[in-house]
């Protein structure tokens, strides 16, 4: 198929539509400025007016097409996240159809006489539809990322792909980017008349976006040697974690195994100037690549030989690979030595804020919020903490009663316990229903550790159950992160989003969503009376003031106020924390940019719409019901979640 974008039709009135670096909020007119003296001002939208939602109240100026656009009502030097709610705005009206052409034909019955339907309603809108409306064009990204990314569809439960690496170098990404970027005008196309489907159109956009400009603008391809080392194990894990009775799963080990050596040789050729920060994270994950490697020989090695395949010779080119390309990065393949050589930069941090988000924050509002945070957390820290010994500054008291709670018991019996203790307490208290499936526990490999250092989730694909990778843990977090990340917590979160119908809202979301989720999950359950004795209060606060310092540390690098060893030192400083557990938090928000923002945003936000909703209610609502409502939206932006209750518009 190709892919590539056709010419343009003389037919439809010169409405071009603009590229992504153009484009001035989220789903809104991306049409091209109008001629002068035809068409109506620049910060007039073309179709209608304001648009309501999330993104409503943007400014429109396309003379700053490069800039984020600022909420009219957000402050530049305003003190942080605001409490109160977005702008008002009129109700949605249906969107109009595109201009006529020139030779069209001419309507069958005259204006007046039976027959003739409503103008400018599409025909479909009198037949009730069976999908949503966005659901075609999901799919079809939904193909086109699997192809482009074949761990992912693997870890989805998408067989057709278990063979194969994704091909990330400059003549595929070009071809994927250009399908991606046909899908999103078509997607800016689409007719609604719906408030639903508006704001599904607006996350599968927005989505979209994001993609297009990441790999046209940040090019990771170009500059992280650690998205090829990743990728790869990826690639490999998920084939480890399928059933082993699957008779597929040894021939397309074998298949990856043997694509290995030619994936790697294609990033040496492709990486330019990686920044030395995201060269060190890919020799670390070098090494768990290699373990991946033998494991996956452990396996799937008497099935090889059964089947007469030459699985030692796969397995010593595949090693030899990852030989090849630890001498390439200390060596071969130039870095870049600038401290700030990592960062996105504040504009694209707004950028992301904008439109992964949907947020109306700038990357200066979201700094002086993580700023306030970490200050009044670390008070209510210091405060619990002279409950248990007045005498002990937090930080030893803390250290201490860390390493009295080592060695008490298996780290991964103890995240067993307590995912089973949290759900529970859960179930007593109608946030969940009983009888749900939960998390299976396994050791977290070394390439996640050296991203993840304590733990973290791997949702469940068609063909694999849901898991909780534990490494190096604090052991008095554990209750907390099972909280967190079991029930009501992000699994929660993912198994209700796995069973809505539509496609965007069950594929597609921002990660501040699910994240701040686990987040507002776990103080949900610190409010109800969860893990009560004061050393596990002690132990949430701590999580609690480390989320915030990862959020500030985030921006920082990425704005460029902070370098990568200012960070880490600001974390040890701030934290008891271990060098090598801040590093490995660094090299995550770098890797990731805006992850722990994310984080904390999506836990504002999800606050602020529960006590919104119960104000604009006038009556008690119990947990139960604002999960009910508010996970029908899956793990869209929570300002979209705002427009679709209605509190937005």
């Amino acid at each position: 198929m190709d892919d590539r974008a056709g010419p343009e039709d003389s037919h439809r009135g010169s409405r071009r539509v603009v590229r992504l670096r153009q484009a001035r909020h989220p789903a809104g007119d991306q049409r091209d400025p109008a001629p002068q003296g035809r068409r109506p001002a620049p910060r007039v939208p073309r179709r209608h007016d304001h648009r309501p939602g999330a993104h409503r109240g943007r400014g429109h100026d396309r003379a700053l097409q490069h800039r984020a656009q600022r909420h009219p009502r957000g402050r530049d030097g305003g003190a942080g996240l605001r409490a109160g709610p977005h702008g008002g705005g009129p109700p949605l009206r249906p969107l109009r159809s595109p201009a006529p052409s020139q030779h069209a034909r001419q309507p069958r019955h005259r204006p007046g006489l039976p027959g003739n339907r409503h103008p400018r309603r599409p025909q479909r809108a009198r037949r009730k539809r069976l999908v949503a409306i966005t659901d075609p064009l999901c799919r079809s990204f939904l193909d086109l990322w699997f192809h482009f990314d074949p761990a992912a569809a693997t870890a989805a439960g998408e067989p057709g792909h278990d063979g194969r690496l994704g091909g990330f170098d400059p003549e595929s990404v070009r071809a994927h980017v250009a399908a991606l970027r046909s899908i999103s005008y078509a997607v800016e196309e689409l007719e609604v008349e719906e408030t639903a489907d508006e704001i599904d159109r607006t996350a599968l956009l927005d989505h979209l976006r994001v993609l297009l400009f990441r790999f046209e603008k940040e090019q990771p391809h170009r500059r992280d040697p650690s998205l090829w080392i990743e990728h790869a194990c990826l690639a490999l894990d998920g084939l480890l974690l399928l059933p082993p009775d699957d008779p597929a799963v040894p021939a397309a080990a074998l298949e990856r195994l043997k694509a290995l050596p030619g994936f790697l040789a294609d990033s040496r050729e492709s990486l330019r100037k990686p920044p030395v920060l995201f060269v060190e994270t890919a020799l670390a994950e070098l090494g768990g690549l290699a373990e991946l490697i033998d494991a996956a020989g452990e396996r799937f090695g008497a099935s090889w030989a059964a089947e007469g395949e030459e699985g030692p010779a796969t397995l010593g080119a595949a090693r030899e690979a990852v030989d090849r390309m630890e001498l390439a990065l200390r060596g071969e393949i130039a870095a870049n030595p600038e401290p700030g050589a990592a960062a996105i930069g504040e504009a694209e941090v707004d950028r992301r804020l904008h439109y992964e988000h949907a947020s109306i924050h700038n990357a200066g509002e979201v700094w002086r919020a993580a700023l306030r945070l970490a200050t009044d957390v670390e008070a209510e820290v210091t405060a619990l903490a002279a409950t248990i010994d007045p005498a002990v500054p937090w930080p030893e008291l803390y250290r201490r009663l860390r390493d009295r709670a080592r060695g008490l018991s298996d780290p991964l019996a103890a995240a067993r316990e307590a995912l089973a203790t949290a759900h529970r307490f859960a179930e007593a208290r109608g946030l969940v229903a009983p009888g749900g499936a939960q998390p299976e526990v396994a050791a977290a490999p070394a390439y996640v550790r050296v991203l993840e250092p304590e733990a973290t989730y791997l949702p469940s694909g068609s063909r694999m159950p849901a898991t909780l990778r534990v490494g190096a843990c604090d052991p008095l977090a554990v209750p907390w992160l099972a909280a967190r990340y079991g029930d009501p917590g992000v699994h929660f979160h993912h198994a209700r989003c796995d069973s809505l119908a539509g496609l965007v809202r069950r594929h597609i979301a921002a990660s501040s969503t699910p994240s701040g989720w686990g987040l507002y999950a776990e103080e949900l359950m610190r409010e109800l009376g969860y893990a009560s004795e004061p050393e596990q209060r002690l132990a949430e606060r701590v999580l609690a003031l480390r989320d915030a310092h990862l959020a500030l540390v985030d921006v920082g690098l990425h704005t460029r106020q902070l370098t990568p060893a200012e960070a880490i030192g600001h974390l040890t400083s701030r934290l008891p924390i271990d060098r090598h557990t801040a590093e490995a938090d660094v090299r995550r928000v770098a890797c990731r940019p805006i992850s722990a923002c994310a984080v904390m945003l999506g836990r504002v936000e999800l606050r602020r719409l529960r006590d919104d909703l119960r104000a604009a209610r006038g009556a008690p609502l119990s947990p139960a019901e604002f999960h009910a409502e508010v996970l029908e939206y899956g793990g869209l932006p929570v300002p979209l979640i705002r427009w679709g209750i209605g509190l937005d518009g």
